[in-house]
């Protein structure tokens, strides 16, 4: 199956909205990205809840970047 990596997502991002902020600033771990889209903060280092909390985030990064498929997010 195809793998979406959320930051390759928040890189992509990063690039079109803020394209001179410097790539070590971007919000890249979990927890600051969730926070950046105002996500609810969740326990870290657990499988499940990280897994969760991933997936919640991917669907706010597949939204802004107006992907409808996993195709559109190449």
């Amino acid at each position: 199956p195809p793998v979406v990596d959320t930051a390759k997502l928040l890189r992509k991002i990063g690039s079109l909205t803020q394209p001179d902020l410097p790539a070590d600033m971007l919000p890249l771990n979990l927890g600051r990205a969730r926070r950046a889209y105002g996500l609810p903060e969740y326990q870290a280092h657990d499988a499940l809840t990280d897994a969760i909390a991933t997936a919640e985030l991917f669907l706010v990064l597949r939204k802004v970047l107006g992907a409808r498929t996993l195709r559109d997010l190449r």
